[in-house]
């Protein structure tokens, strides 16, 4: 029996877990599997067999008698090791739901924190994981005068923070990093930084729809600009 069509995924096998990791995966029209390659391994498609595969629902699951939590986005699962992580991507514990079929959606790789999420390490050190890096902020004060405080931080252990690459530190407040949310005084537009573009998020249904955090909102000043990207709805 084949593969349903839209459960193909393209893997890659992680030595350390000794299991096999779901990549993020595009399937043509034609049928052409595509992904993105970070490193050198061993790769193969996977997939479920047509009847056999499970459709749930982008959220929060677990299995009967297991702790164990899983996030579901686009048809994979991604295995959560803190309700810390869960809280970056805006989920809490109690939405959890149980379900018999979590096992037959593909396991993609370990929840890490959100781009966007301002972590704090130990007693006064602090991070922001921005494209699936962490920067550190050279003191507090640059923090503070970028807009954030010490509420908005996650904690963050050290075993967690070192398995991000270290990126540049942030030693001014006057350019964000991306995954920023921020506004200006003079307007209730909320943006997303992202690729040194602000992206304007249209209302509040496409804030919610993609779950950013209102505490992570920061007032850029005026004379802080960005080149406009596209809308995000």
């Amino acid at each position: 029996r084949l593969f349903a069509p839209d459960t193909i995924r393209i893997s890659r096998y992680d030595e350390s877990k000794r299991q096999w990791l779901v990549l993020p995966t595009v399937i043509a029209a034609e049928g052409t599997a595509t992904a993105l390659f970070e490193r050198l391994g061993y790769y193969r498609l996977v997939g479920s067999v047509s009847g056999w595969e499970a459709k749930l629902s982008d959220g929060v699951y677990r299995l009967p008698n297991s702790s164990k939590l899983y996030l579901v986005e686009d048809d994979i699962r991604h295995y959560v090791s803190t309700a810390v992580i869960l809280e970056s991507w805006r989920y809490k514990l109690s939405e959890a739901r149980v379900n018999f079929d979590l096992n037959r959606v593909p396991l993609g790789t370990d929840l890490k924190y959100r781009d966007g999420t301002l972590v704090k390490a130990g007693a006064a050190t602090y991070y922001f994981i921005t494209e699936g890096r962490r920067r550190l902020f050279m003191n507090r004060s640059i923090m503070s005068a970028m807009g954030y405080t010490d509420e908005q931080a996650l904690p963050i252990e050290l075993d967690e923070l070192v398995s991000y690459p270290e990126g540049r530190s942030i030693v001014e407040p006057t350019s964000k990093p991306n995954g920023a949310l921020f506004k200006y005084s003079d307007s209730a537009k909320v943006y997303r930084l992202e690729n040194g573009r602000k992206r304007w998020i249209v209302d509040e249904s496409a804030f919610n729809k993609n779950r950013y955090r209102w505490e992570m909102i920061i007032t850029a000043p005026l004379l802080e600009i960005y080149p406009d990207g596209e809308p995000i709805i």
